[in-house]
């Protein structure tokens, strides 16, 4: 059938119809930047071809260390290559034998029966094949061969998500053979296919025509997958299913990549799939085989040199002044590390044969995920995260393109490591703010968990929300700073960290629908602000530019400010690695939450190659989905030394109870602060005086309150009923039986009853009658301004900032990373800073500030700083400068670290800590702490009473 006709056909019915498609969709791939495409005219329409362009070999490209990342090396024989003897006799009776093999290697992606409905199957870029169906011979038409299936099982598809089992003896791979033909209908037979003879030259003219004529409609003008046709095609279970991106090299091609097996594809088409077998004459045969070839080949090789280009250009250390990257922190003992260059004699080679006793990275379905997709062997499921070799004796080989820290947000961004599973398809496109040369992510499968959302609406695409969320960017920190000094308005926030491209959209990329209404409410409100587009945090170069010039007065000194965030505040992002001090210790991107490490970086595994007592290493090489809060406060530093008061830690709850995935992962969208992203209330489990949780409405006490009750979440197969979130999120661990609320804790299994206020605030407060929301005037007053007591208090103090001192940076750190281990590297630059305390016996807790947050409630909040900096040069004062940390207006200070989370305290304050002198108009109105408001507006006496004098903003003084 002519391309044309066939266009016609399936452009009038195809979508309706359910098709399997034997060959998995292949990454797709833009051409480079730098060159024009082989044929960037319009669908169906191929330019003039270019015989010196195609004729002539492939461009070789000098490899960069981090090509070996995105271009791993194919370690398996291909298809073709598999080395073959004659099928056995009694292959039949070996069915029994391969089934009980498939039952542990292949029935998590091809299910217990091979139907492809394996537990992994949903999840997976492409649709395992159904195994009980015709499967579709290279060889001839008909049945599939011995010899066919035997080659397949052991060359499997790694770039398409099936592993080699090449590492299993042959007589194994047999009885895996013997297994799979067991399944196939038993009434197809089979003819072997005659290729003509091959000419010594290929057309590759004629070739170009007949791809135009009978395949562009679906592989796309430049073979990319991406023809008019290719977005309707479905696999059998109705997913998505375009064919394979033909640039992305020979490994792609499942079929073989030599002109005879690709002639043979073509001659035979794809059984069970739209590509149909066409009838050329052997000139056309030829000549599309061989222009199919030239564009796999010229196809990969402008890939490589576009990522070549892209790493080149990336130099985040040009132009910074003074950089100098340091030597990276030593964890290794050398001469422990020499002991095991080689594999022992008599052990079986791969990576355990070294790393003995380490142990497994996780359990359950993700074990069982790296395990089927690492062939079934132990050292496989490593080189799915780490790479690798897995069959290596030597160290050096066995490492060659390791990478150490397959979480670090440097692998995942080229949509290594952790993104294999953890990232949508393709939905990693930008590094930073720099367009990647092609989307990444997903290439093994897409992880959906329902662990702690039993809907599974808020999780998934983990990797592209990370990159964009507080803990990667810490914008509020930012714009505390960029704000204090002047280069930025915090009602628009302009900076974070490092610069961010959200570019997907407003609507959040996971989460409920309710969720996502709730949002789109907000942000058309400007309650909730998404930053479409951030600029990184400046340098002190940059910002003394943006700041007039040294010759501005005052600008050295704010300059030096947010030099001084650099150096200090800034440290605490994902992007980068721990500071090497007790209690900081810990890795980077998801690792730096999922990996636990000890308060002092030791290793307490029995892994004999990692030193015990070299700082450096988490306590095990294993993952955890719910990390203690110990971990937690290796970023959030001011924890480990509250006073332990916080009533849901001494119950036995930790911070993985109550946040959620989007708390901490973000739902892809760039926030300013906290407040924003955040979407727990405490009402979300304890209600109000009024009304139980699932009887406020969603959004409840903020702008986005909608009518009616927000009720509980009942998922299929589940029979609890789930809480929800303030903002329309259901949680598997809050669940409402009868009328009470019930938590399961993640850290300890225990169940908790939650204390509904309207029935449990008299027991817990006696000298008070009731929670104070239904006390009149009270009604904005939020949960934690009475129960919280204390908040972390920063002392008056001078800082000194002197220029001709170098400290690290802990932004371009991450970025001088080990192409080898992904692990940063210490950068310095000039500034250094230091403190001199001006309030002595001052204590490191107090009461907190009372302030309106965002949704015009009462809250506490974490009191300003009382700075005062002052610029040094070569031993002379330049310059001095008091940051506009607590300046007065309702957005100062931006939220940071809101206190009302974590030091929440039962019993609550009494009225009297409130109102000394008792209620009513004109009664005064205490405020918390000793660091106060500037403005008026910020606080009213309740029931009408006076205000206090309007005050001009100040600033700290010394």
């Amino acid at each position: 059938m002519g391309g044309l006709a066939l266009l016609g056909l399936l452009l009038a019915g195809l979508t309706g119809l359910g098709v399997w498609l034997a060959l998995p969709p292949g990454r797709a791939a833009a051409p480079a930047p730098s060159e024009p495409s082989l044929a960037p005219l319009a669908p169906l329409e191929l330019p003039a071809l270019d015989l010196e362009a195609l004729s002539a070999p492939a461009p070789v490209v000098t490899a960069a260390p981090q090509l070996a990342w995105i271009f791993p090396p194919l370690r398996t024989p291909t298809w073709s290559e598999v080395e073959l003897a004659a099928p056995p006799a009694d292959l039949a009776s070996r069915s029994a034998a391969g089934r009980a093999l498939a039952s542990k290697l292949c029935a998590d992606c091809h299910g217990p029966e091979g139907r492809g409905d394996g537990p992994l199957a949903a999840s997976l870029r492409g649709a395992p094949r159904d195994l009980t169906g015709p499967l579709a011979t290279r060889t001839g038409r008909g049945a599939a061969q011995p010899e066919e299936v035997f080659r397949s099982v052991s060359a499997g598809a790694p770039l398409h998500g099936m592993p080699s089992f090449a590492q299993l003896s042959p007589d194994q791979r047999w009885d895996l053979t013997a297994y799979v033909l067991s399944l196939q209908p038993s009434s197809v037979s089979f003819q072997a296919l005659a290729l003509p003879p091959a000419p010594e030259v290929p057309d590759l003219r004629l070739g170009q025509a007949v791809y135009r004529a009978q395949c562009a409609a679906c592989h796309g003008s430049a073979g990319g997958g991406d023809g008019p046709l290719a977005g309707a095609l479905r696999a059998r279970s109705g997913r998505p299913a375009p064919p394979p991106d033909l640039r992305a090299g020979p490994a792609h091609l499942r079929g073989g990549a030599g002109l005879a097996d690709l002639a043979r594809t073509i001659s035979l088409g794809r059984p069970g799939t739209f590509m149909e077998a066409v009838e050329l004459s052997p000139a056309e045969l030829w000549g599309v085989a061989a222009y199919v070839r030239r564009l796999s080949e010229v196809g990969l090789a402008r890939r490589r040199q576009a990522w070549n280009e892209f790493f080149r250009a990336w130099q985040p250390l040009a132009g910074v002044e003074g950089a100098a990257a340091g030597a990276p922190l030593e964890r290794w003992n050398e001469r422990l590390s020499a002991r095991w260059a080689d594999a022992p004699a008599g052990r079986e080679t791969g990576c355990l044969a070294c790393h003995e006793g380490l142990s497994e990275i996780a359990s359950g379905d993700m074990q069982r995920a790296l395990e089927a997709t690492g062939g079934g062997v132990p050292s496989g499921a490593c080189v799915v995260c780490h790479e690798g070799r897995a069959d290596a004796r030597q160290k050096l080989e066995a490492h060659a393109g390791l990478i150490g820290n397959p979480g670090s947000l440097w692998a995942t961004s080229f949509g290594l490591g952790c993104a294999k599973c953890h990232s949508q398809p393709g939905a990693l496109k930008t590094l930073q703010g720099r367009s990647l040369p092609e989307p990444v992510g997903g290439a093994l499968m897409h992880v959906r968990s329902r662990r702690t959302d039993p809907s599974g609406a808020s999780s998934g695409n983990y990797t592209y929300r990370v990159q964009r969320s507080l803990m990667a960017q810490e914008t509020g920190k930012v714009l505390l700073l960029t704000s204090s000094a002047d280069l930025a308005d915090p009602a628009h926030p302009q900076y974070s960290d490092y610069p961010t491209l959200d570019t997907d959209s407003a609507v959040p990329a996971v989460g409920s629908e309710a969720y996502k209404r709730l949002v789109a409410s907000g942000l058309a409100s400007g309650y909730l602000q998404r930053l479409p587009q951030t600029s990184g945090v400046p340098t002190f170069s940059e910002a003394l530019a943006l700041c007039g010039g040294e010759e501005t007065e005052g600008a050295l000194p704010r300059a030096g400010l947010i030099d001084y965030g650099r150096k200090n505040c800034f440290r605490c992002h994902v992007w980068g690695e721990g500071k090497s001090v007790r209690l900081e210790h810990r890795s980077s991107g998801c690792s730096a939450c999922h990996v636990e490490w000890g308060d002092e970086g030791l290793y307490e595994g029995r892994d004999r190659t990692v030193p015990k007592r070299r700082p450096g290493h988490p306590r095990a090489h294993r993952l955890v989905m719910t990390p203690r809060d110990e971990q937690c406060n290796h970023c959030h530093t001011r924890n480990p030394y509250t006073l332990h008061s916080e009533p849901h830690q001494r119950a036995g709850m930790g911070c993985v109870d109550c946040h959620t995935s989007i708390d901490l992962h973000g739902d892809g969208n760039v926030y300013p602060s906290m407040e924003h992203q955040v979407e727990i209330r405490c009402q979300d489990c304890h209600g109000t005086a009024a009304q139980r949780p699932w009887e406020l409405p969603l959004g409840h006490g903020t702008p986005l309150a909608e009518g009616g009750e927000r009720g509980v979440r009942e998922v299929e197969g589940e029979s609890a009923r789930f809480l929800l979130t303030n903002r329309g999120n259901p949680r598997r661990n809050w669940v409402r039986e009868g009328d009470e609320v019930l938590v399961d804790s993640y850290l300890s299994g225990r169940r908790h009853r939650a204390p509904l206020l309207g029935q449990a605030a008299p027991a817990l407060q006696p000298a008070q009658s009731g929670c104070s929301e239904s006390i009149a005037g009270h009604e904005s007053v939020s949960c934690s301004l009475c129960h919280n007591r204390q908040a972390p208090r920063c002392g008056s103090c001078h800082m000194t900032y002197d220029r001709s001192h170098s400290a690290q940076d802990w932004l371009l750190s991450p970025l001088a990373y080990q192409p080898g281990s992904l692990r940063q590297r210490e950068v310095f630059t000039p500034g250094q800073v230091s403190f001199e305390a001006e309030r002595k016996g001052s204590v490191p807790f107090g009461a907190p500030d009372t302030r309106r947050d965002r949704a015009n409630r009462w809250a506490p909040r974490e009191p300003g700083c009382q700075v005062e900096l002052r610029y040094v040069e070569r031993g002379r004062t330049r310059g001095r400068f008091v940051p506009r940390f607590n300046p007065g207006g309702a957005s100062y200070p931006p939220i940071v670290a809101n206190s009302l989370p974590h030091e929440n305290a039962i019993p609550a304050r009494t009225c009297a800590e409130c109102h000394p002198e008792g209620t009513g108009p004109g009664k005064p109105l205490r405020l918390f702490g000793d660091v106060q408001p500037d403005r008026g507006d910020w606080w009213r006496a309740p029931q009408g009473g006076a205000e206090p004098p309007q005050r001009a903003p100040t600033r700290w003084r010394r």
